[in-house]
């Protein structure tokens, strides 16, 4: 009786990953996160060498910031 009950609360969890994740990356976020990510970068090389490393919810996202 119970055993479809897990399937359908993982896939109830993904539905708002999904919702979630297209929110996160939406087109316009992501312009804005890039220009922030820019300028907090350039800012700090001014003080000390470096290189940087940016985490993402997917890898949608991270294509598109990387294309953006």
């Amino acid at each position: 009786m119970t055993e479809g009950e897990e399937v359908d609360r993982k896939e109830k969890l993904k539905s708002k990953w999904a919702q979630l994740e297209a929110v996160v990356g939406s087109e316009c976020r992501l312009r804005l996160i890039a220009r922030d990510l820019v300028a907090h970068f350039e800012n700090r090389l001014t003080a000390l060498d470096g290189k940087a490393m940016i985490v993402v919810m997917s890898r949608r996202i991270a294509i598109d910031l990387y294309r953006g």
